[in-house]
């Protein structure tokens, strides 16, 4: 896993920037709830949707690095991964 196509600096770089984007995203929610302001539960769904998506990205990045160092298995595992996701939100929005 040292190979040079299996780099995971993209990776770690994302879930950091993703983490705090979070934080900061529902650390606003909480603020805008604590000063009773009526739209914390929609900034809250968003919220939710935008981990949904993060979580998205990371996946396919992931699926990416397998079938670069042609691990076609994991790679397909990894799709597979995507599609339930996206099942999930579109079962959930209905």
């Amino acid at each position: 896993m040292n190979d040079k196509k299996y780099s995971l600096e993209v990776l770690i770089k994302l879930q950091r920037y993703s983490w705090y984007f979070v934080l900061c995203y529902f650390a606003t929610a909480s603020l805008v709830y604590l000063f009773q302001i009526p739209i914390p539960f929609a900034i809250g769904f968003y919220g939710v949707l935008i981990v949904l998506l993060i979580t998205l990205i990371k996946i396919i990045v992931i699926a990416e690095k397998f079938r670069k160092i042609h691990l076609i298995r994991f790679m397909i595992l990894s799709y597979s991964l995507i599609v339930i996701l996206i099942i999930t939100i579109i079962i959930r929005l209905l």
